[in-house]
C-alpha cells in the first residue's frame, strides 16, 4: 500500500503480473456474534481470491445497516481489524450506506508471475 485510508481512496502498486479481486457478501445470522461474522466474511471471500490464482493483500468493506447500533458497528470493527490481521490484508477503504444490513468485502491481491519458459518451452 503506498497511501493509506483516507479521504475516501487508498493507493497501492499494481503488482507487474496483475491484480485480481474476489467479493463475497454476507448476512449477518440471527445471533451470529461478530467475530464469527467477521471470520465467516475474510475466510470465504479469501477462499474465492486464493482460486483464482492470486495472494490477498488489500481488501476494502462495504456496510449496509438498517439502523445504526454504535456498539455492533464497534465491536464488528474490532472483529474486522482482527480477522483481516490474522489473514495478512490490509482493509484500505469501504463505504457505509442505508438499508437491509450485508456486509460486502472485496478481497484483491496479486497475481504470481508466470514461470520463464525453460530450454525445451513452456513448463
Amino acid at each position: 500500500m503506498l497511501l493509506g485510508v483516507g479521504d475516501d481512496a487508498a493507493l497501492v502498486a499494481e503488482p507487474p503480473a496483475g491484480l485480481r479481486a474476489a467479493t463475497l457478501s454476507v448476512r449477518p445470522r440471527p445471533g451470529e456474534a461478530p467475530d464469527a461474522l467477521a471470520r465467516r466474511l475474510v475466510e470465504g471471500a479469501l477462499e474465492r481470491l486464493r482460486e483464482t490464482g492470486a495472494s490477498p493483500a488489500w481488501a476494502t468493506l462495504a456496510l449496509t445497516l438498517a439502523e445504526p447500533d454504535e456498539a455492533r458497528i464497534a465491536a464488528l470493527g474490532a472483529a474486522l481489524g482482527a480477522a483481516a490481521e490474522a489473514a495478512g490484508i490490509a482493509i484500505v477503504g469501504g463505504d457505509t450506506t442505508h438499508g437491509p444490513t450485508r456486509l460486502t468485502l472485496t478481497v484483491l491481491g496479486p497475481v504470481a508471475p508466470a514461470p520463464a519458459p525453460g530450454p525445451d518451452g513452456p513448463a
